[in-house]
């Protein structure tokens, strides 16, 4: 029997044929995320994350590489951030800001469609397809956080790796090479694991190489390779020195504890990767044959591929399950990405049996519910706005007559309202209650409203500022509800000004 790799592609088209069948499917791709994943894009509310990352990209270009990294807390590398501030002198609204992370997606999947030449069209049609579908896709797409753009250079910087492992004496290929790695190193800290694989795997084809060839002749050979991988690696060190020092310790929790959350969590984590519906089935046959014909045609890729799937996996999960309980499909994003490049290693091989014509039209019909549901669900999402709590309880109680100050649990009430109201000057929200004192002082001497946000179902989140405003003189207070239980916050107190 013909032996099949999965990584050349062969194909029967005429060039012009698939330039046009690439430029069709790379729309009809682009129209599918679009309706699939930006359903509420404009209106839905900025989450905390968000608000922070809003905060650290508005400040001049050359202060963000320190916020970001350590003043802030975030623990991030700037090149997010220097995206987010220019698409910030463009506008400062949800869509313009989230529309960083959109073209981070339409990058990517124009990258596999015109650029990804190991793979048929067929396939990369497919790779696509789960890159849009998966859970993680309607998260990353439009939040106003690194995550599509960690997830567009993971994928580029893997497919020039391979290239340049395949001729590593040519300067343009290491060139590629370098600079995408290096967009992967300042995307997400996260990154930094997907990275050390990558040296990993360099270090190893030289070693083989020394086996083979002899150090002198190896060392020739090699030699961009390793020029771009010393400077690499050199001035990133220093980069995740700076960022881990200058963060406060924290406490890591034993090995039961993480056994334990990962057990009680584990349909989290099957959820993160899988699609919710039959196609569950297809898609885990499809990653069983990706491992198997990938491990016999191409060893090293998919041994690549998989180290990054199980090590990832093993490393978000234990730097927050072996302190906390929750978990994030976001800090699983190198693995989603190379779980959908298996996945499409098994659908190689399928499509090359049914051949180029066949595996396009396949692909065609794979597309249409998808198509249709998105396309349905994005019109059905424009006449149903999402319904925002915490800015439904402060239109609900602002003053007409007096500017409205709100105040409430740092985390929550310090950003979600401040990035809301940022543009409403009758509207004062101190950012993480800063000098709350002087706030409070402030707005009773200009007789101003104050509304205190409670979350968790009317727990108050701080006595001590509840007692401060119940003791201001002149002012009456109230509670209200909004949705008790169901969101954050749930509830609030309105002190009046009499």
């Amino acid at each position: 029997m013909k032996q099949i790799n999965p990584l050349i592609n062969v194909t029967s088209f005429t060039r012009n044929t698939e330039l046009f069948i690439k430029i069709v499917f790379f729309i009809l791709l682009i129209v599918l995320m679009i309706s699939q994943n930006t359903q509420h894009m404009a209106d839905r509310m900025f989450w905390l994350n968000e608000v922070t990352t809003y905060r650290t990209a508005i400040l001049p270009f050359w202060q963000i590489p320190l916020d970001a990294a350590v003043t802030s807390y975030q623990m991030q590398p700037p090149l997010f951030y220097w995206l987010g501030h220019l698409a910030s002198l463009v506008g400062t609204d949800p869509i313009t800001l989230r529309s960083v992370s959109v073209a981070c997606y339409i990058l990517m999947v124009g990258f596999i469609i015109f650029l990804m030449r190991e793979l048929q069209i067929a396939t990369r049609i497919i790779l696509s397809l789960f890159l849009i579908l998966l859970p993680f896709a309607e998260f990353a797409t439009t939040e106003f956080r690194p995550y599509a753009l960690s997830a567009f250079t993971i994928l580029v910087s893997s497919v020039f790796l391979y290239r340049l492992l395949i001729n590593p004496s040519n300067w343009w290929q290491s060139l590629l090479y370098g600079f995408s790695a290096l967009t992967l190193q300042y995307s997400l800290t996260l990154n930094s694991f997907v990275f050390g694989v990558q040296m990993l795997f360099i270090t190893s084809c030289l070693l083989v190489s020394f086996g083979k060839l002899g150090i002198s002749e190896s060392l020739r050979k090699y030699k961009p390779v390793i020029i771009i991988s010393t400077l690499l690696f050199s001035q990133y060190i220093i980069f995740l020195y700076l960022v881990a020092s200058n963060q406060p310790y924290y406490q890591i929790g034993s090995l039961v504890e993480y056994f334990e959350h990962l057990g009680s969590n584990s349909k989290v984590l099957f959820n993160s990767l899988f699609i919710y519906s039959w196609a569950i089935f297809v898609i885990f046959g499809l990653f069983i044959s990706g491992c198997v014909f990938g491990l016999v045609f191409k060893p090293w890729v998919t041994l690549y591929l998989l180290l990054i799937l199980a090590g990832q996996l093993i490393f978000s999960t234990y730097v927050t399950y072996a302190s906390i309980s929750w978990f994030s499909q976001r800090y699983l994003v190198a693995s989603y990405v190379v779980f959908s490049l298996i996945c499409a290693l098994g659908a190689e091989v399928y499509f090359r049996r049914l051949g180029d014509r066949k595996s396009v039209i396949l692909a065609i019909l794979l597309m249409l519910w998808p198509m249709y549901s998105g396309i349905n669900g994005y019109l059905q999402s424009r006449d149903n706005p999402m319904f925002n709590p915490s800015t439904a309880v402060i239109e609900k109680l602002r003053c007409n007559k007096h500017k409205t100050v709100v105040l409430g649990a740092p985390k929550f009430i310090g950003k979600v309202p401040w990035y809301a109201y940022r543009n409403d000057h009758s509207i004062i929200v101190p950012w993480l209650n800063n000098n709350i004192n002087e706030v409070i002082s402030n707005a009773a001497m200009q007789k101003h409203c104050i509304i205190l946000q409670e979350i968790e179902s009317h727990r108050l989140f701080n006595d001590d500022l509840f007692g401060k405003l119940s003791a201001l003189s002149d002012y009456t207070k109230k509670r209200y509800s909004t949705s008790p239980g169901r969101h954050v916050p749930d509830s609030a107190w309105l002190f009046v000004p009499n």
